[in-house]
């Protein structure tokens, strides 16, 4: 909560902060072990992750693209799992995507093209990650 209000006055209220929304992407073969890390961010008050594609995709393809790519647009913070490679692509784009609404990204695992290279933030491992996020 942020302070607001003027302390000369003697009162201080605390407003909510709102917190800053997460698209987390990854391999679709990391979906189980990603529910996990959403968890653990979803923990840290400061953030909360919005990345349906974890729960089940419902719909065509198109819709579930435009559904990911709209979550990648809302969010403030993308975080990418190259741990293991993509199958279908989809991590590609929307990494890109992220790129383009000016989102803070980051990066944990190898990078695996040249674009990785560009995410502002690379650490190793998850428990690097949440150390970062909680710092924020």
């Amino acid at each position: 909560m942020a302070p607001v209000g003027n302390p000369g006055e003697g009162r201080v209220e605390r407003v909510p902060v709102k917190p800053r929304v997460v698209f987390l992407a990854g391999s679709y073969d990391s979906k189980d072990a990603l529910k996990l890390v959403r968890d653990k961010i979803n923990a840290i008050p400061k953030f909360r992750v919005q990345a349906s594609w974890l729960d089940g995709d419902i719909g065509s393809e198109e819709e579930i693209a435009v559904k990911n790519l709209n979550e990648v647009g809302d969010a403030d913070v993308f975080i990418l799992d190259t741990f293991l490679p993509s199958t279908t692509g989809g991590y590609h784009v929307e990494l890109g995507a992220a790129f383009c609404t000016g989102a803070v990204t980051y990066r944990v695992g190898p990078v695996r093209n040249i674009y990785h290279r560009l995410t502002m933030h690379e650490v190793q491992d998850w428990e690097s990650l949440y150390t970062r996020l909680k710092r924020w």
